[in-house]
């Protein structure tokens, strides 16, 4: 604990610094990803750097409710996305819940707050034919076009993330059960199933693996130099990408495409949010109103009413 603080009196003031090494403790009991706990410490020095500038207190049992709503009307003045302010917002609810809940503060400064509200803005989603597309650039039997059709298969059929797509070694593929266990955000583990045609791509390149000079690694993907790391994945995405003339393509866009998919079948929110590792539904509600557009133009160009008379 930082040994600037001030005493006034018999009452030791403490300011948002002092206690970030007590919270992240708490954060870290609670077993929260090190990039969690990174996000709620940033967000709380940013209030805290933010209240030193106005000269507002900073104290924490005298930063009031009317602060940090200023706080949070200044983000959005400096252009700040409505998510990002909610984001900010959730951290530092959480933040005060827990000044209060140790007793460093009388009362929750948050407790009755609203959160800003954020407008529900579907994803971008790739077409289907420029999925078809990079499916396209990557048929072939060599080991590279195997790889890549693997790696694009397995994207667009799970929704993993980048990092669990790059996580993945050979001992996690269970072919009884057609799944493939992957460590996710939050420290949280999915098994994530695949179809017929994955797991057919699968086959083929663990086939060609087998002849790989790294094929003792236990890295289910291998690159020139080894294990084939995210920013490997990265790089195939986007040189894939360019061969199949398609502009402004990452690794996300697969996870994008396939919670829209799911969706568009009419598949549950609560399923989606078990394969993809959310804790909140809000996730889902914005692919499930990517595919309710999608829906609604599908209808149009089928009722044709445009045409009638």
């Amino acid at each position: 604990m930082s040994e600037t603080r001030e005493i006034v009196g018999n009452t030791v003031v403490f300011q948002i610094p002092d206690l970030l090494p007590s919270w992240e403790r708490s954060l870290r009991a609670r077993n929260l990803s090190a990039a969690t706990i990174d996000d709620y410490l940033t967000s709380a020095r940013k209030l805290d750097r933010w209240l030193a500038d106005q000269s507002m207190p900073r104290d924490v049992t005298w930063i009031a409710r009317e602060h940090i709503e200023a706080y949070l009307v200044a983000g959005q003045d400096r252009g700040l996305s409505p998510g990002s302010v909610a984001s900010q917002f959730r951290r530092l609810q959480q933040l005060f819940k827990w000044l209060h809940a140790e007793g460093e503060t009388t009362a929750n400064a948050m407790v009755n707050m609203e959160p800003p509200k954020v407008p529900v803005v579907p994803p971008r989603i790739m077409p289907d034919e420029d999925i078809l597309a990079l499916f396209k650039v990557t048929a072939g039997t060599d080991f590279l076009q195997r790889r890549d059709t693997g790696i694009n298969r397995l994207f667009f059929d799970s929704g993993m993330r980048l990092g669990q797509m790059a996580g993945i070694e050979v001992p996690h593929i269970d072919w009884r059960a057609d799944t493939i266990r992957t460590h996710a955000k939050g420290d949280k583990y999915i098994d994530a199933p695949f179809g017929s045609k994955t797991g057919e791509a699968l086959d083929r390149y663990l086939r060609a693996r087998a002849r790989h000079r790294f094929r003792d690694l236990p890295w289910l993907w291998l690159g020139k130099k080894g294990r084939l790391t995210g920013t490997g994945i990265y790089q195939m995405t986007v040189r894939r990408a360019e061969e199949a003339k398609i502009e402004h393509v990452h690794p996300h866009l697969w996870r994008h495409a396939f919670a829209h998919h799911w969706c568009l079948a009419d598949g549950s929110e609560s399923q989606l949010m078990r394969l993809m590792g959310w804790d909140s539904p809000d996730m889902a509600r914005r692919y499930g109103a990517s595919a309710a557009d999608e829906r609604a133009r599908r209808k149009h160009r089928e009722l044709r009413l445009g045409d009638r008379l």
